[in-house]
């Protein structure tokens, strides 16, 4: 470690797994952190070469080996054979003790709740993001709920990332008071793509996980309709997920399937690559309520559209739903526009207007990124994430409850 990280206070990241390459925006905020070194402990840890971290350490391991080498130790210092959320507790423990945080930073509702008992021993401050799914799945999980619910009272501060997520977590119990609203921050590309160009093709992309709140099957629906009236049209679909096979039969049946390329993950610099190439970005996200495998219901609503904002700064006009929190991340008219859920022919509309119209793609996207510099700048929410930090230990030091 140099001079200079032993001069910073450290945050103790707790991901889950970590390297997801649908929650790269946890991976940028470990890394561009300025004055506090991050450590991470992880459930997992995929994707390394993608997702290099210095400081990662497994709270367990996937692996047989390591997993049964963690048992052992355990069942050696402790005398017993451990069970696995005992297991989890003690090497969390550990974690704490080696790294020392002054601040810890769990990242989901549901991967806070369990590390609760060995923060309440380590009398350190606890920040938690809230994404999304994590609050949502109260709406109709009250067993989950009530797991997690005890994390809400034991931070010190609540994070979530759309104004849209504050009024649903007040609507589930949260104290409004511990809730703080401050989005994730996003790169901004130091060009614009040419969005405004003419000649050739007119590419539509969209980014994310294919499941069905991301609303692809109607997406495609609203590409066919548009591609009707704009023959140029193309789109490129980035991600993976569930929904794959039967949205590639849907193109098909919708006879565009020669227009569509699904091109599966991609690293952040090859989708940056592929905004760049495009013309337009599009996604039609729904609010679904849909089974899990243990047969509960859960809710999914976008909290906020990191992907909108990823586009629009790269200089590409949006579209998209006013589902969740999209309509912060979209100002309709001005850096895009928004329809209604399941409105496939004003979505249709939206596609063939700027398509047609190159001057008209190149004001919005214009727009779109000084609205993502001046609100969402990734620097800026980072120095933000650093001042709550700081907030929040010395809160702590003042109240008497902290190191």
């Amino acid at each position: 470690m140099s001079d200079s990280q032993r001069s910073r206070r450290s945050v103790l990241l707790l991901p889950g797994v970590y390297g997801v390459v649908s929650q790269v925006w946890i991976h940028r905020q470990a890394i561009l952190l300025r004055r506090y070194v991050s450590t991470i402990g992880a459930t997992g840890y995929i994707n390394r070469r993608q997702y290099p971290h210095p400081g990662v350490h497994l709270i367990d391991s996937p692996a047989f080996l390591r997993h049964r080498c963690y048992q052992v130790e355990y069942a050696v210092r402790q005398r017993q054979w451990p069970r696995s959320d005992c297991l989890a507790q003690w090497r969390l423990r550990r974690i704490l003790r080696r790294v020392s945080p002054a601040i810890v930073h769990a990242h989901f509702l549901y991967n806070a709740a369990p590390a609760l008992p060995a923060l309440a021993e380590h009398e350190c401050p606890l920040v938690v993001t809230v994404h999304g799914t994590d609050v949502n799945r109260g709406l109709l999980d009250k067993q989950y709920w009530d797991r997690v619910t005890p994390v809400l009272h034991h931070a010190d501060c609540i994070i979530a990332v759309s104004a849209f997520m504050r009024r649903r977590l007040i609507e589930l119990g949260c104290p409004p008071e511990k809730i703080v609203i401050l989005p994730l921050g996003v790169p901004v590309p130091p060009s614009a793509a040419d969005v405004g160009r003419q000649g050739g093709a007119i590419r539509i992309v969209t980014v994310g996980s294919l499941v069905p709140v991301k609303g692809h099957r109607y997406l495609l629906q609203a590409f066919a309709l548009a591609a009707e009236r704009s023959p140029r049209l193309e789109l490129t679909i980035v991600g993976d997920g569930r929904c794959r096979q039967r949205l590639v039969s849907e193109a098909k049946e919708l006879g565009i399937a020669q227009r569509v390329a699904f091109r599966g993950w991609l690293t952040p610099d090859e989708v940056n690559g592929v905004l760049m190439e495009s013309h337009i970005y599009a996604q039609h996200s729904i609010r679904v309520a849909e089974p899990e495998a243990n047969g509960a219901m859960v809710c999914r609503e976008e909290a906020l559209g990191i992907s909108f904002l990823e586009a629009s700064a790269a200089g590409l006009p949006v579209i998209g739903t006013r589902s969740g929190g999209i309509s912060e991340a979209i100002r309709d008219g001005e850096t895009g526009y928004l329809v209604k859920e399941l409105d496939v022919t004003g979505m249709a509309s939206r596609l063939v207007a700027l398509a047609e119209n190159g001057p008209l793609r190149s004001r919005i996207g214009a727009a779109g990124r000084e609205f993502v510099q001046a609100e969402y700048g990734q620097d800026q929410q980072i120095a933000k994430l650093e001042n709550l930090y700081d907030n929040v230990i010395q809160h702590r030091v003042h109240t008497g409850s902290c190191r």
